[in-house]
């Protein structure tokens, strides 16, 4: 009987662990589901990633460079040079050397980085100064802006093709203008208040320059005609795109930002000696009456001991074999043997 209940409530969790499987199967619906991880290592370390990725799909050669150091072998015939990077670092020399690359036939493309100071007549800006364009903010723009305001997209910076009914649009950082006051430029790109390209020829070369380079970004050159922009500015030419992807290292940067911690300070330099002191203390005189004490045990210090064994303990320098001791008097190898609190005594 006990057999047979076991087999019919077996038999029954089987029925119902079946039962349950088929509803699962007849209502569960598969789906498929992508999970973000973010961008990749390469793209984190490179800003531009998919503007290079982008120009090479329209049939364009792309290389990358970190530093100037690659000017002296490149040709500038059929080049495109875009300096996308921080140029704080660039000495006159190189801004002369890259003038005259662009001069013997190249096309040079750059962000202005710093404003027209009317004071000194200058920018700062090596190269920006020298094609003898100005950066200033549009907020201090005097009148209406250079455009009228778009109606669909009234803070996007527009520029019109021949042959096109419709502009094209791009996201630059409408913050800042470009000024060309000697009217140099032969095209250029405006929106509702500001200036934000031009281009101008120099030499048998081109001088493209920008406001801000952050629409060609992994995150921006998607959006509107952003790419586009970089293909026709870059257009019939090998391209070179120069900024440096090196990141210093987590040692660096500590040393850059917190030198005070790994530096030793005056007064950290005097706390240090002072626990210096405490820790050691000072060297204490020996008490009065010392070698009194020892001439009285062990008989007169011998000649041939010098004055830092007449300074040791009476015992040990009775102890010692290499000063010749009185005859009278008996050496003892162990301290803790010693009567009288470690004196020598007579035989």
């Amino acid at each position: 009987m006990n057999r047979r209940l076991a087999w019919l409530i077996g038999l029954a969790l089987l029925a119902l662990l079946a039962g349950m499987g088929l509803y699962l199967y007849l209502k569960a619906t598969p789906y498929t589901e992508v999970i973000d991880h973010g961008p990749s290592p390469e793209a984190r370390a490179n800003p531009y990633l998919a503007a290079e990725h982008y120009l090479r799909q329209r049939g364009l050669t792309v290389s990358h460079a970190n530093s100037l150091d690659i000017l002296p072998g490149l040709d500038p015939r059929g080049r495109s040079l875009m300096l996308l990077g921080e140029r704080s670092n660039m000495t006159p020399r190189q801004a002369d050397q890259l003038l005259n690359w662009t001069r013997a036939g190249g096309r040079l493309l750059f962000v202005a980085e710093a404003l027209w100071d009317p004071r000194t007549g200058n920018s700062g800006d090596l190269l920006l100064d020298r094609v003898q364009l100005r950066q200033l903010l549009s907020k201090d723009l005097k009148g209406d802006g250079p455009e009228p305001e778009d109606e669909h997209y009234p803070l996007l910076t527009r520029m019109y093709l021949e042959d096109e009914d419709a502009p094209a649009y791009f996201s630059f950082d409408t913050a800042f203008h470009l000024s060309d006051p000697k009217s140099l430029a032969q095209s250029w790109a405006n929106s509702a208040t500001s200036t934000h390209l031009m281009q101008l020829d120099y030499g048998a070369g081109s001088v493209i320059v920008l406001t801000d380079a952050d629409l060609w970004t992994n995150r921006a050159i998607g959006r509107y005609d952003n790419a586009w922009l970089l293909w026709y500015l870059a257009q019939d030419s090998e391209v070179t795109l120069l900024f440096n992807t090196d990141h210093d290292n987590l040692l660096t940067l500590l040393w850059r930002y917190f030198p005070r911690p790994w530096s030793p300070s005056p007064p950290s330099s005097a706390c240090g000696y002072g626990m210096s002191v405490c820790a050691r203390g000072r060297c204490k005189p020996p008490p009065p009456g010392h070698a009194a004490n020892c001439r009285n045990t062990c008989g007169p210090v011998p000649t041939s001991c010098s004055a830092a064994a007449a300074m040791r303990p009476c015992s040990r320098r009775c102890a010692r074999t290499s000063c010749a001791a009185p005859a009278n008097v008996t050496p003892v190898s162990n301290d803790s043997a010693l009567p009288n609190n470690g004196r020598c005594s007579r035989a």
